[in-house]
């Protein structure tokens, strides 16, 4: 099987007019998508996947020895209802090359191949939840020609809900073990982190959900996950997890390390824009910092009266764009900004700001400058790294704006605590959509309070304090 790709397929490959398959490589680039090339004489056949991933620069590189040209190769899933497109490519041999499918099969009649390598189509509701066979070859221009032919199988996902630019998948139930996933960090459409109350972690691999692998040994005596925990990651490799109690656990290259005791006021949030930069907040209104192995001293950030321009109450909610932009929100209404050096002195973002309105989510755009806030009232505002905007309504029903994740300036998703989904897209947020789509997720699929990471534009995943688990395509 083929680890960090969207998903791994058996596929079998065949030669005609030339010497037999022996090797396959596969590369995997984030941020541009993903290429499996295989060689079949003078012939390399590539698959390329176009997801415009954004801020995220994993590379893998993968051979594997083959017998008689049979193994495994990542396919993208389709989704019922959705677009497909899968752009087939191919080099050596002689130019140009002729897509077809192979005569006398019978491949999907949904999905069609042009000429030049295009499969694109949209699977009806009759294939969902199956797996199609797609026989495809390629033959060059030379005297005599060469053709390869290779059979894909794409699996069909079933229906999800569609919000805004994205299709969710149906909920599906991932933490048997303590259903209550609370914090999720998504870095590419092949790699999301989630953490639950009792000191476990799943991660995401572009197919499906680990099972609950545990992060803190201790956690069922009442330290990690008595408090709600939350977790950070930058890139593919490098993850950090806080909770509540103060404890930090730091994920590099495949390995959780050992629980570390950092701050007695415990965690209420925590961002990690690179792999040499975290900043967390505290339930006594401290800021901290982690760069080079190390945890900085709390920084008192918010010391002021409830209700003094912002500040007082308790810093909900903490989002960085980079070592040098962070903003932090309170529960009174207020925000804070870290220059990379200090910490400024409270603004009001919210003059209704109370407990009842209080600012209970943010998302900072990656590398930028632009902020989202969200409130217990269903509002949000904006800021464009200069001053924040009055509130405006995004869900109606006035529930708590319970997650923000921005991965560009023109496209965020909120969601709400009943589980309603709006998307900004092109300055406009969407009509909310409310994801509980029932199905076998955990408590009859129920997906209220839902926590969303976004890694680009056309992928996000969100998880719930039920267990459940969803993912958006666009």
């Amino acid at each position: 099987m083929l680890n960090g790709a969207s998903r791994s397929i058996v596929t079998e490959g065949t030669l005609q007019n030339s010497a037999p398959i022996w090797s396959v490589g596969f590369n995997l680039t984030a941020g541009v998508g993903f290429t499996a090339n295989w060689t079949v004489g003078p012939i390399t056949l590539n698959l390329t996947y176009q997801d415009n991933l954004v801020n995220a620069t994993a590379t893998l590189a993968h051979a594997v020895e083959v017998d008689t040209g049979t193994s495994k190769y990542p396919v993208p899933p389709a989704t019922v209802g959705g677009p497909y497109y899968l752009s087939l490519q191919a080099s050596g041999g002689s130019t140009p090359y002729t897509w077809a499918y192979q005569p006398g099969s019978h491949p999907p009649s949904w999905l069609s191949l042009s000429p030049g390598g295009v499969l694109s189509g949209t699977p009806p509701s009759s294939v969902a939840n199956t797996t199609v066979s797609v026989p495809v070859q390629v033959t060059d221009s030379s005297t005599p020609q060469i053709t390869a032919t290779a059979k894909l199988s794409v699996q069909v996902d079933d229906t999800g809900v569609k919000a805004g630019g994205l299709t969710w998948s149906v909920p599906t139930y991932v933490d048997t073990g303590s259903s209550d996933l609370f914090s999720v960090s998504c870095t590419s459409v092949s790699f999301c982190m989630a953490v639950d109350w009792l000191g476990n972690a799943l991660s995401f691999d572009g197919s499906g959900w680990s099972t609950p692998t545990v992060i803190d040994p201790s956690a069922t005596s009442g330290n990690f996950g008595v408090t709600p925990p939350f977790v950070s990651c930058p890139s593919t490799t490098a993850c950090v997890a806080v909770d509540g109690a103060g404890k930090a656990i730091v994920y590099s290259n495949g390995t959780w390390g050992a629980p570390v005791s950092v701050d007695s006021k415990g965690f209420s949030s925590l961002s990690c824009p690179t792999t040499s930069f975290c900043a967390a907040v505290d339930n006594g209104g401290n800021a901290l910092t982690y760069s080079n192995g190390a945890w900085s001293p709390p920084v008192s950030v918010d010391s002021t009266p409830n209700g003094t321009s912002g500040g007082g109450g308790s810093i909900s909610a903490l989002s960085c764009a980079s070592s040098t932009f962070c903003e932090a929100v309170t529960s009174s209404g207020g925000a804070y900004h870290f220059d990379g050096t200090s910490w400024s002195a409270a603004v009001e973002v919210d003059p209704a700001g109370s407990l009842a309105t209080a600012l209970d989510a943010l998302s900072c755009v990656p590398g930028g400058s632009t902020c989202v806030a969200g409130n217990s009232n269903g509002q949000l505002f904006m800021f464009d790294g200069v001053s924040w905007s009055t509130p405006f309504d995004v869900f109606p029903t006035h529930s708590i704006v319970w997650s923000l994740s921005c991965p560009t300036a023109s496209f965020c998703v909120a969601t709400d605590q009943a589980g309603d989904e709006s998307s900004l897209l092109n300055g406009t947020w969407s009509t909310p959509v409310n994801l509980n789509t029932g199905g076998s997720g955990g408590y009859g699929g129920n997906f209220s309070e839902p926590t969303v990471s976004c890694a680009s534009t056309r992928f996000c995943a969100a998880t719930n304090v039920y267990g459940n688990a969803s993912e958006g395509v666009g």
